[in-house]
């Protein structure tokens, strides 16, 4: 029992660490893009800085895979943890006038490039991880409380950034990202994984290595088309997210793009309170189907003549239903894969998901 409650303990302190790291970079990226549209103007230059954090993710993604797998996941996440402050700190030197004079918008670019890589390496090993760390019977609880942690960032970083860049600078809420990425990597030398046999191995980058993920999954069609499913919902995620602000902005305030943010964020803050307090549903596969069905259907109604408050709602419906879907989906892989191939697994998974970005 105790060392039930330890182990406890240490997760809720792993969701800590990772909650406040998250909130700081949902506040310091929110911030960012919206400074790069005002300096501008542009869409395309809005919408390129995501393509600078997924392209690098996708091209190192392989590389990660075989690294949580073969490696110390839990020193595999704070190394990469380190290097991702000290982009953040080089991008707090810049905005401060202190580096290169002033901040450009090509220096965002290139820390969103190289974030991107260390971000990959470091969210593969978490993921590959989380088994390890968290039983079986307490998977339902731990999925819902990290999709709480998501809404609680979805919801805090728009009304915060929006607030504390306008009355600070965009120095200070980049200051605030380092302070919260120094908590996290703090949180995590208190935490310890547990021992696995296959870590320590030679890492061996062959192509062989490369497409262990890929030989497991495709030998199970229901993995594939689970995966591919993923892979068009991202794809419909894609769109909506990076078009909403540019939109929203055309015939609102950015006031008001912060409300329907902070709409989107209570959704996935209720979804995941109801997740962690109920449970996943046994019937994972259907349930993921039937929300995503109906997830599609209340897109339809964005369709209608543009408002702050239809378009608030349909953020709140949709993301609501994310965490019971999201949830499903990371039970059913946690039971569905063996630790030895968890990290190449998450990786291929990542990499197809994110591949469907246009």
């Amino acid at each position: 029992k105790m060392e039930g409650r330890k182990n406890k303990s240490q997760t809720y302190l792993l969701l800590l660490g990772q909650t406040l790291s998250h909130l700081g970079s949902y506040l310091s990226f929110f911030c960012l893009k919206i400074w790069i549209y005002d300096q501008t103007e542009s869409i395309t230059m809005f919408a390129a800085s995501t393509l600078f954090l997924e392209v690098p993710s996708i091209m190192i993604a392989p590389f990660a895979g075989i690294v949580a797998d073969k490696y110390d996941r839990r020193k595999v996440i704070i190394l990469c943890d380190s290097i991702c402050l000290m982009i953040t700190i080089g991008l707090l030197l810049a905005s401060s006038g202190i580096l290169f004079g002033q901040l450009q918008v090509w220096h965002i670019y290139v820390a969103a490039a190289i974030a991107s890589i260390f971000e990959t390496f470091q969210g593969t090993a978490f993921k590959a991880a989380i088994p390890d760390l968290v039983a079986k019977e307490d998977a339902g609880h731990f999925f819902g409380l990290q999709e709480v942690s998501d809404g609680i960032c979805q919801l805090l970083a728009p009304i915060g950034g929006g607030f504390i860049f306008g009355a600070f600078g965009m120095s200070t809420v980049i200051a605030i990202d380092c302070i919260t990425a120094a908590l996290a990597i703090i949180s995590l030398l208190f935490i310890t994984f547990p021992p696995s046999t296959h870590h320590g191995d030679k890492i061996d980058f062959s192509i062989h290595e490369m497409l262990q993920g890929w030989r497991f999954v495709s030998a199970n069609r229901g993995f594939m088309m689970l995966i591919f499913l993923f892979a068009f919902s991202n794809l419909v995620d894609a769109f909506i997210f990076s078009l909403l602000p540019p939109f929203v902005l055309g015939f609102a305030s950015i006031e008001e793009l912060g409300m329907i943010s902070s709409f989107c964020g209570i959704g996935m803050l209720v979804g995941g309170i109801i997740v962690s307090v109920l449970g996943i549903p046994k019937n994972r596969i259907p349930t993921i189907i039937v929300l995503m069905f109906f997830q599609g259907w209340t897109l339809v109604t964005a369709a209608l003549p543009p408002s702050s408050w239809i378009i608030a709602s349909v953020g709140f419906v949709y993301l609501l239903l994310a965490p019971f879907i999201s949830s499903s989906a990371a039970s059913f892989w946690m039971d569905k894969v063996p630790s030895e191939m968890r990290g190449r697994v998450t990786a291929l998974r990542g990499s197809i998901t994110t591949l469907s970005i246009p």
